[in-house]
Parts: structure tokens; sequence; C-alpha cells
């Protein structure tokens, strides 16, 4: 399985697609991987200037494992300042890029460059849109190059169909997410997704992979009915099974999903209906045999894979931090120039991360220390140079360009990083690993409520926040209070980081302290779209108990020193 495998070839998943012709719908648009835009922050000035507002797309640019070769990448670079109007590129949680602001008149021939760089933007014309992640890190390890070559084969039996204009359904392509993972290894989250697909290796045993099912951790609009979910274990499979499951489970989602439908129009609602038995009875009959038992296995771990690595083969690569995905040049820190020089110089391989960052792979140690002087050059922070608030941060599109966005997210970042920033410092916590994300809406594409502290945007300046989730290990976050405003955001999380900094144990993260101290004693494996009570009037009474002496917290005790700062009390 690992011998002879291209694994970062970009052939795969690259059916061609004819001209856009004169008038395609927005169907038609959506099953070549482009989506309709506008300039929110113009809009509400032309609608009083009875100007028309000028329609924009966005591209979205699948990459099979998030990689592109050298060529590729200078190809979206330099296309990228031709159409998009801020001249930028935008790496994605799904390990794609996409192209934000392309103008009507720029459309079809972006799309006849990306095709012509061997790249593909649509998505397979059967009703789904498939998205298959795998860790990004280029290790030469066999576990690792045994899941990369399950990934490459995931997508080349997943995208096989020429394209057919006429074939697509009439409704719009339905997503179907698969995110393969080690359990030391699970920068992808296969909690979060449709499939997870875990990569289990035991001594003196064949490898085993694990498969979950039903993950998502979209709550669109705080509608009723809707919630995230944490994928549920279904069995194990030998690694020549695990393509035939992935296409008998999508099978049963098209069957059995409400696919016509967009309300309810994700996995997690159809293994939530059936039940994991009947969802195991249904592929098992499907396929013609009986799924493996689940492999107990964990803890699981992640890692961004910042920094300079060595691959294993000789080779080094460089992880490098991208804010929020975002590839322009901003003032003195110009991440796209940057970028664009060492492929230039240097050719590595590029590689997409579940983080929204970029990994140049394959390069020779001098090369590396090469990336890293120009890097420098351009004023990029990389390695140790990167305050771990803003290593781990993410945040989505949002305004001006996403069409869903309740609120700011991407450009809020700065205005809350600093704050956060100075406030971990405040309670001696400034060096401490601490995950923050903010999503502009609750479709949860940049997974928001499983991470120390999520902001989903619930209307304009206003999030709800969630507290103490983690995605290795596939804990949910609590809500922790409602419609916040954003500059009332960190006073209102500042009195539980008090309390984290004070009595923590050491080395202990904000999320595994929220859980012992305030958590359930099982953990939720749904979270509600439409809410019960937010926890923070019972998170405060706790606090003031535990001030006065009280010791009314789940766990632990309380600690002789390093009382509660009386100013940092509520």
């Amino acid at each position: 399985m690992i011998a002879n495998v291209d694994l970062f070839s970009t052939e795969a998943c690259r059916p061609p697609a004819p001209p856009l012709g004169r008038r395609p719908s927005a169907t038609d648009l959506l099953y070549r991987g482009v989506r309709a835009q506008e300039d929110r922050d113009t809009r509400a000035a032309a609608r009083v200037a009875g100007v028309a507002q000028p329609g924009w797309h966005m591209i979205r640019i699948r990459l099979p494992l998030g990689a592109l070769t050298p060529d590729q990448y200078l190809a979206l670079d330099c296309l990228s300042e031709r159409v998009t109007y801020n001249h930028s590129l935008r790496a994605t949680a799904g390990q794609s890029l996409q192209l934000h602001g392309v103008a009507p008149a720029d459309l079809e021939g972006a799309l006849a460059t990306i095709r012509g760089a061997g790249l593909a933007a649509g998505c397979n014309p059967d009703g789904l849109e498939y998205a298959v992640v795998a860790p990004p890190a280029p290790f030469a390890q066999p576990g690792y190059l045994r899941l990369r070559a399950l990934a490459r084969e995931l997508c080349d039996g997943l995208y096989p169909t020429p394209w057919d204009e006429a074939a697509h359904p009439d409704h719009p392509p339905r997503k179907f997410t698969i995110g393969l993972g080690l359990v030391a290894d699970n920068s992808t989250n296969v909690f979060a997704q449709d499939v997870g697909l875990v990569l289990v290796e035991r001594p003196g045993a064949a490898p085993r992979v694990n498969v979950l099912v039903g993950g998502g951790l979209s709550m669109p609009g705080r509608r009723p009915g809707s919630y995230a979910r944490v994928a549920t274990p279904l069995g194990s499979v030998s690694g020549d099974e695990v393509l035939p499951t992935v296409r008998g489970l999508s099978a049963l989602f098209r069957q059995l999903g409400q696919i016509e439908r967009r309300r309810f129009t994700r996995f997690k609602y159809v293994v939530e209906a059936l039940g994991v038995e009947a969802l195991r009875a249904a592929v098992e009959a499907r396929l013609g045999w009986r799924l493996g038992p689940w492999i107990a296995v964990g803890p699981y771990g992640a890692r961004a894979w910042l920094g300079r690595h060595a691959q294993g083969d000789g080779r080094v690569f460089c992880g490098i931090k991208v804010p929020n995905g975002r590839l322009m040049d901003v003032g003195q820190r110009r991440y796209k120039a940057a970028l664009r020089a060492a492929v230039e110089a240097y050719r590595p391989t590029l590689i997409i991360t579940p983080g929204q960052d970029v990994i140049l792979g394959g390069l020779r140690p001098h090369d590396a220390d090469g990336v890293e002087a120009v890097l420098a050059a351009y004023h990029v922070p990389f390695g140790a140079g990167l305050p771990p608030v803003r290593a781990a941060a993410m945040a989505c599109a949002g305004l001006p360009t996403c069409p869903l966005a309740l609120a700011e997210s991407e450009r809020v970042t700065e205005r809350l990083l600093p704050e956060l920033e100075r406030a971990l410092a405040r309670v001696g916590r400034a060096g401490a690993p601490f995950v923050v994300r903010i999503s502009g809406c609750g479709l949860g594409c940049i997974r928001p409520n499983m991470v120390d502290l999520g902001l989903v945007g619930r209307k304009p300046g206003r999030y709800d926040l969630f507290v103490g989730g983690e995605e290795s290990s596939g804990r949910l976050g609590e809500l922790y209070a409602e419609s916040v405003p954003v500059e009332e955001v960190l006073p209102t999380v500042e009195p539980l980081l008090t309390y984290w900094g004070c009595w923590a144990a050491p080395g202990e993260s904000f999320s595994a302290f929220y859980q012992r101290r305030f958590g359930p004693a099982t953990l939720p494996t749904r979270l509600e779209s439409v809410n019960g009570p937010p926890a923070r009037p019972r998170l405060e009474a706790a606090l003031r108990a535990a001030h006065r002496g009280a010791e009314p917290a789940k766990g632990g005790r309380r600690p002789e020193t390093e009382p509660i700062p009386q100013n940092n009390l509520l």
C-alpha cells in the first residue's frame, strides 16, 4: 500500500468541466465550485442610492490532501493578483484554497486558468460535495505514509466521473466530509466529520482503521432541531475496506438524507435518526460483510506543525502561520510576497493545513535556512517568534464577502487577540496554549464550539460564547453567554481565566481545567442549536462561593496559596 504511491499527486479529483456558457444557473455554478458573493460593506449604501450592486463570486479550489506543486501555487498567486477584490488567496480549514471577490467578467477565465494548472474547482455531479482531509505533516514514518495512501485512494475513488453538464441534480450539492487521522495526530478533528477514519497500529497486528460517523458542528441560525454532534464510533475495517465503506455510507446518505431539502442536509441527522446499530446493519447489508469491532484507543493528540521539523527522509518541512488563512500583504508583514519568493527560490511542495496555515515540504536543510531568511526579510513571524495565542487562533472569512455571516470574524481578530493576550498575561498564563476561534455564523466552518473559547456570530457586533471544548479529544464546549457585545467578550470571560490562572494544576490546559471543575460527569455528544440557559450564571455563583471559601465546583480542592485576585473577581 505504501510503495509506488505518488502521495502528493494533484491529478486526482479533477473532472474536466466545459465552459460556463452565457447564463449558468446558480446550481450550475455550485457544481463548478463557484458561489455568489457581494460586497456587504457597500450594500446598504448602494440600496439607499438606488445603484445596482455589482456581483462577485467565490471560487473554491479543491486540493487533494491540501497539496500543490510550486508551479500550481505560483499560477494561483498570479491569478489572485488579477481577479480577486483584495489580491489575496485564502486557505481554509478544509485544506482548500479560495478566491474571493471575483467579478463575473473574470469568472470563466479564472476557471480556465485553474484547470490549466491541473487543478479543479468543481465537485462530483452525484449530488454530494466530497471533501477529504488528512494530517498535513509530510513525515516519512510508516503510519503517515499509510494514512496518505488511504487518503489518495479515497480521492481517486470518490471523484472518478468525467464532467457531464446535464448529469448533476437540480438541487445544490450537499457536503460530505471525510477526515483521516492518527491517534497521535488528530489535526483534522475526526470527531467533527461526516465520516472519521483513524488509523490504528498495534504491535504484532495488522493495521486497522476505526470508523466514526455523524460528526458535524454546524448550528445554522439557531434553527430548532439543528445541533452540533460528535461523531459516533461505528466499527473498524481493514485498509482495503475503507473506500467501499465510505462509498456505502455516502450512498445511505443519498438514500435516506433530505438531500433535496436544505434544512437538514448533513449525515449527522441520518445517523441520529437511524441509530448506530441500525446504520451499521444497513451499511453491512450494502457491503456484504460485517464491520470489525471498534478498537479502543487514546488519548488523541493534535499539533499545528508550525516551525521547522525533520521529515524522516533527510528532508525538512517548515510550517508557516497564516493569520486566518489570508495570504496577502498587509503593512510590513507581507505573507503573500514572502511565500512567492520562497516558492520561486526553493521549489517546495506546498500543503494547506486544517489550521488554515501553509507547510513547505521536501526542503533540504540548507534550503530551510533560506526559507527562514526570506520570512524574516518580509517580517513574517516563524517558529518561536509566534505567540501561542496567535499560533492557534482561527477565524472564518465572514464580512464583507460571506453571504451567511451575521457578524464580523476575520476582521475582528486584530482587536480581540491583543486583548486576550493581555488578559492571559494578567492571570499569569502568557505563554500557555489557548485556542480561540471566531465564526461569523453558526455553520461551524472553523469548528468554534470545540475549543477553549469560541465566538459564534449572533447578530452584528454580538456573539455567543462557548468555552471548555477540545478538538483532539472531541469534547464539545459549553454555551457560556449569549449575544455578548464584542467589546464585552474579554471582560465576560476574564473571571474564568483568572480562576484558571490561580487554581489550575501545572500544565493543565484551560479546557481540561474547565471540564474538571465545572464540566458534566458525562461528556455531551450533542450541542443543541436552541440551547438551554447559558452556563454563565451558574459559574458566576460557583466563583463567588469559591472566593468566600466554599468549594461547590466539581473535583479538586481549594489551593492554600494563590488566592483569586480581588480586582479580577466578578
